[in-house]
């Protein structure tokens, strides 16, 4: 399973990254393809693939490191 590490983002500022979005996306044509509103995050680490029986650990070792944030 293709795996990330991502903060999400609150929806009044996804919704203005959006809308920037789609300005660049009128300047760019279709050269570059865009994340759709509803998926717009902040990857923190890009994990790659994982086993599905590791998601565990890895969620375990994930809200052990930010449990004081």
């Amino acid at each position: 399973m293709r795996t990330f590490i991502a903060i999400e983002i609150p929806g009044d500022i996804r919704k203005r990254l959006a809308d920037y979005i789609n300005m660049l996306d009128r300047l760019c044509g279709n050269n570059v393809k865009w994340v759709k509103e509803d998926n717009l995050h902040f990857t923190v680490k890009f994990l790659g693939e994982i086993e599905q029986n590791d998601l565990e650990t890895v969620n375990r070792c994930v809200a052990e490191t930010i449990a004081d944030i």
